[in-house]
């Protein structure tokens, strides 16, 4: 384990020419007028030997659009699955990390001035998801839509919190469905300076309700039911297309 806190951008000297990495000889023979690090997710070497690929991790050597530590977290995690249940967890092929890291370069070039670190830039929500698959921790939009709309509605609508990685899947968290229905309660408590009791009573009814929160919630449950009439038609039409 090696804390690379102290490099500059794409410096490796923990990885010289002389050492004989296939990893520094890729970073060496590259023709671009940025600096790049060939990764799979941003992680994963597809240079290295077969065997040996799940066993160098970059960890944290991105720049998304969006908190980094959630990143990194998801990819330690993701690789710590790979290192202690090969059997479960594996890399795809060499040709696969290749086909995704062009992808993604392409992706970068067409939205970003040409800059090193741009070249670790993405969008946060879509690549957590992405690694979430991997791990098994993805939260089953769909099957929440039906069992637990409520929380569907935060997950879907609500802030992008990344306790939603906590779900299900490997090391779940169970306060992780609380935590995400208090997102936003938890966003503005820090704003939250001083406090008007009297205020707070004229705005709240009988129930301690803010007004509003029932047509608020009527109207909810009314995308809820057509959302579920529309995913239905989806399933029934493509049931019916699969038969024809």
């Amino acid at each position: 384990m090696i804390f690379a806190t102290g490099y500059q951008m794409f410096s490796l000297p923990f990885l010289s020419a002389s050492s004989g990495s296939p990893l520094a000889s890729s970073l060496r023979t590259q023709s671009s007028p940025v600096s790049r690090i060939p990764l799979y997710q941003y992680v994963f070497s597809p240079h290295l030997p077969t065997a040996a690929r799940h066993t160098l991790a970059f960890i944290g050597l991105v720049q998304p659009i969006g908190p980094i530590m959630n990143a990194a977290e998801l990819q330690a995690r993701w690789a710590v699955k790979l290192l202690c249940q090969p059997d479960k967890y594996q890399l795809p092929s060499k040709e696969a990390m290749l086909a995704d890291i062009e992808r993604k370069r392409a992706a970068q070039d067409g939205r970003f001035y040409p800059s090193d670190r741009h070249t670790i830039s993405f969008d946060w929500l879509p690549y957590m998801d992405e690694l979430a698959e991997m791990v098994g921790c993805r939260a089953p939009l769909l099957k929440l839509l039906f069992t637990d709309p409520r929380l569907w509605w935060a997950l879907v609508f609500g802030c992008a919190g990344a306790y939603q990685y906590r779900l299900v899947g490997p090391n779940a968290w169970p306060r992780a469905r609380e935590t995400i229905l208090r997102l936003e309660e938890r966003i503005e408590a820090p704003f939250a300076t001083r406090t008007n009791d009297d205020e707070q009573q004229k705005v709240k009814q009988g129930n301690g309700a803010p007004v509003g929160t029932s047509g608020a919630r009527i109207i909810s449950l009314g995308l809820l039911f057509f959302l579920a009439l529309y995913y239905l038609s989806l399933m029934i039409s493509r049931a019916f297309a699969g038969c024809c």
